[in-house]
């Protein structure tokens, strides 16, 4: 990456970055990041998996799926101007 950035060699955000980029997410963002981090927190210490899998039919499988596409093309767009 380019400019004034404090990622490391590994090409991983810096802390810097992350705040910028947690700057521009508006709600539905938020939420959806919120989402993905319980599934994610489920999947590694399972727990109350049944509550999960009760909410996650197809869809909302789908929907979650797509927003998190459209999230990463915004990601990477935000990366590529920075």
């Amino acid at each position: 990456m380019e400019g004034n950035s404090d990622a490391g060699a590994s090409g991983e955000l810096g802390h810097g970055e992350v705040a910028l980029l947690e700057a521009e997410l508006g709600a539905p963002e938020r939420v959806l990041l919120s989402t993905l981090t319980e599934f994610y927190i489920e999947a590694r210490y399972p727990g109350d998996r049944a509550k999960l899998s009760t909410r996650c039919d197809g869809d909302f499988a789908r929907t979650i799926l797509d927003d998190t596409r459209e999230m990463v093309v915004w990601l990477e767009s935000q990366l590529k101007s920075s």
